[in-house]
């Protein structure tokens, strides 16, 4: 019996090839925190990991209705605004694992194909969630719709 999501994948599970894909970002409040004892390199993920917005699924139920992935990135929306990259760089260690730097206007990311790059923290939510996505461009639903004047990220 399987529980779950499927989180793992080989290289022929990422649908939309590995220069799509996220594999790492900058997070400059995942690790130390000396009142619990940990850095980067601790097991919990919310000290070593990144995170897209939970906001996207609302009532945390991600059926297709539910899903607005305009969310995944916005800056000047409700709660799910500090889940944005570079949103929470005054959060304490360990409490804000989305994407973050110290960088002027985004942060560097790197694809599964070993590629580093320079994300814009003003990247449309859905083109930013479906770089977190193994499926990313070939999801169907919400993510799938294109978003007016985002040629590029």
């Amino acid at each position: 019996m399987t529980w779950g999501n499927h989180r793992h994948h080989s290289l022929n599970s990422l649908l939309d090839g590995l220069s799509q894909t996220l594999m790492l970002s900058e997070n400059v409040r995942a690790g130390y925190d000396a009142a619990k004892g940990t850095d980067w390199a601790s097991a919990g993920p919310l000290y070593n990991s990144f995170f897209l917005s939970g906001y996207v699924c609302k009532n945390a139920s991600c059926s297709s209705a539910n899903v607005d992935y305009l969310k995944a990135n916005d800056h000047a929306g409700g709660p799910w605004s500090f889940e944005a990259i570079n949103a929470a760089l005054t959060e304490p260690e360990g409490q804000a694992p989305w994407p973050s730097s110290y960088h002027l206007g985004g942060v560097h990311v790197l694809f599964a194909d070993g590629r580093l790059h320079f994300l814009s923290e003003n990247v449309a939510g859905p083109v930013y969630a479906s770089l977190f996505s193994p499926q990313g461009t070939i999801v169907q639903g919400p993510l799938a719709q294109p978003v007016a004047g985002d040629d590029a990220y």
